[in-house]
């Protein structure tokens, strides 16, 4: 029989391994791909990945870029926070993954990540 001791262990060691394998699976999970045109209200919230045509881009004064893309008559505005070594000029092809949300009435996408297509 094993002791309280060793039980609290393995138990311990046990829901460390659980955590662990939850992180590692949420870094593996690609977010839903939806196309431009299929973004509404019912996705406010969601993080999922598009992508489009840089119509424009342009960054505050705060740091903050702000692009614009638009693919097949559909347009969103691309918000990003971190904009270490991004640049990109209308036309660019351009893959987002992030959050929508609405700011001022207008969906919007708070970025995650931002790549050069």
């Amino acid at each position: 029989m094993l002791s309280e001791r060793v039980i609290i262990k393995y138990s311990l060691v046990a829901a460390a391994l659980g955590l662990v394998g939850l992180y590692i699976t949420t870094l593996l999970i690609e977010p839903q791909y939806v196309p431009l045109q299929g973004i509404d209200d019912s996705l406010v919230g969601k993080v999922i990945s598009t992508e489009g045509h840089v119509k424009s881009s342009y960054i505050s004064n705060t740091s903050t870029m702000f692009t614009t893309i638009e693919e097949n008559g559909s347009s969103i505005e691309v918000v990003s926070f971190n904009t270490n070594n991004l640049s990109f000029e209308s036309g660019d092809m351009i893959k987002i993954s992030g959050e929508v949300s609405k700011y001022k009435g207008k969906l919007e996408i708070a970025a995650r990540e931002i790549e050069k297509i």
